[in-house]
């Protein structure tokens, strides 16, 4: 899990990136003292997901097995 504080997706600034192995997922939490407010899947079915950090560019990155590779997540252009 990593707490989003790039600059390249504005809107998920300070939200908690939270993986899911076995459901193949990330989600965007927004929480809020000890409740979560909002719930979102950003990533589904891509892979069984085993890590994600948010690099110094503001890209996601994130580590999957199952197929073995890393993903650069950033925005539409």
């Amino acid at each position: 899990m990593d707490f989003y504080t790039g600059r390249l997706f504005a809107k998920w600034q300070n939200r908690l990136l939270i993986t899911a192995l076995r459901y193949e997922e990330i989600r965007l939490l927004d929480v809020k003292e000890d409740r979560i407010l909002h719930d979102q899947v950003i990533l589904k079915n891509a892979g069984r997901v085993r890590d994600i950090t948010v690099g110094p560019d503001g890209a996601l990155y994130v580590v999957l097995n199952l197929p073995h590779t890393i993903l650069r997540l950033t925005p539409k252009p």
